[in-house]
């Protein structure tokens, strides 16, 4: 198979896990109880705009790796399955 072909068929794969990370997230934040903003968790996580959050969602951007203890802390779920979750080979940059 040409090159090309393989990192096309590999950045594909990136983007999907990307997406399904994303949507883990949503869940989880959709699930937590009392329920959750993109906003709310912004705030809980520091930053001073959601849309990190929305990025992240969306499959767009990934979880920065220093901080997925405070993602999942602020999700309310052990930070072990959280990363475990989140640190397939495919799911980073």
């Amino acid at each position: 198979m040409e090159d090309w072909i393989v990192s096309s068929l590999t950045l594909a794969s990136k983007r999907k896990a990307r997406r399904e990370a994303g949507e883990y997230i949503q869940r989880l934040r959709e699930s937590h109880r009392p329920r959750i903003s993109q906003r709310e968790l912004a705030e809980k996580l520091g930053y001073p705009f959601y849309t990190l959050i929305s990025q992240v969602e969306a499959g767009l951007r990934s979880v920065p790796r220093n901080r997925m203890s405070d993602w999942a802390a602020a999700l309310g779920v052990d930070a072990h399955e959280f990363e475990k979750n989140l640190l397939r080979p495919e799911v980073l940059h």
